[in-house]
């Protein structure tokens, strides 16, 4: 799972002050359990983007269930890539 980044980008009202806060320290918790390099809050279009090396449904069967009776959670989209850098691999320019 070395060479694999994934990418989550999940639809939550961040206007809702508790939604916010659940879900920063929902995420916060995670980190380094999961393994996430990157969680980005974007307030204009509402998500919030998690990357790193990581597998997106079990991080995302786990941001589900702590999260609770959070209304405000939304959709949840994964995407995942091989990244070649990572893994090893090498190819000529």
């Amino acid at each position: 799972m070395a060479g694999k980044i994934s990418m989550i980008i999940i639809l939550v009202d961040l206007d809702c002050y508790k939604c916010y806060n659940k879900m920063r320290k929902i995420l916060c918790q995670l980190q380094y359990q999961e393994r996430i390099r990157t969680i980005s809050f974007d307030d204009k279009s509402k998500t919030i983007t998690i990357v790193g090396p990581f597998d997106p449904q079990r991080l995302v069967c786990k941001i589900r269930c702590k999260g609770g009776k959070i209304r405000c959670l939304g959709e949840l989209f994964t995407s995942s890539h091989h990244n070649p850098l990572i893994s090893g691999s090498t190819q000529a320019l």
